[in-house]
């Protein structure tokens, strides 16, 4: 594959990445080791894992009251449909590397560094003039605003034997741990993320080909 479909196909790529993101509430096998956003150790629910109901939810329990976040996470995507795809989003305070790999084995990275989004495929790093915020699948600033604060649990259910409260958000399914607060999955048309690493992620940076 040329470099250049390889970058249309990575632009294309970032049209989709509103599916999943929660705006201001969507293995460490896998950790890079180059040193540009390793994982922690605090993993979440396998991708895999089914979501098992459990029951209705308490009464008067809103997303607001009992969401936690961190400014470092990770998450584990699955993209279906037309630009199926999979990968990890790591943030660490508001900077953050997402990689992307197609159904064909071709990876994209791109990073979103001090405002500054960049594209690396095939060895060729450029600095892109879109917000770095549309480089990212999840929100890096999960802090909830107040529409999304206010959504109430619909139900409980259980993700790879975790408890997890259940909220709507239009298309939206946002699954948060009952224990810790902090958000397990987010489940969209098109996307399904796994969040972990929370508050264990290291500092992001571009690798060498970047300029």
């Amino acid at each position: 594959m040329s470099d250049g479909i390889s970058r249309r196909r990575a632009l294309a790529l970032l049209g989709t990445t509103a599916t999943a993101t929660v705006a201001g509430c969507l293995s460490d096998e896998d950790a890079p080791d180059d040193g540009s956003g390793a994982l922690g150790s605090n993993t979440g629910a396998d991708s895999d894992a089914e979501v098992e109901d459990t029951g209705p939810a308490p009464d008067d329990v809103t997303y607001g009251d009992v969401v936690e976040y961190e400014s470092s996470f990770a998450v584990d995507l699955v993209i279906t449909g037309e630009m199926a795809a999979s990968g990890t989003q790591v943030v660490y305070e508001g900077d953050y590397r997402v990689e992307i790999e197609e159904e064909d084995g071709q990876v994209v990275e791109m990073y979103g560094i001090d405002g500054q989004h960049y594209i690396n495929v095939m060895g060729h790093c450029d600095p892109d003039s879109r917000d770095a915020d549309q480089g990212q699948y999840v929100d890096a600033e999960q802090e909830p605003d107040a529409s999304t604060a206010s959504l109430p649990a619909v139900g409980t259910a259980s993700i790879g034997g975790e408890e997890v409260y259940v909220f709507e958000d239009g298309p939206d399914t946002i699954y948060v741990s009952v224990d810790t607060g902090y958000p397990v999955r987010i489940e969209g048309p098109t996307t399904q993320a796994d969040f972990h690493s929370w508050g264990a992620t290291d500092p992001i940076s571009l690798p060498d080909e970047c300029p």
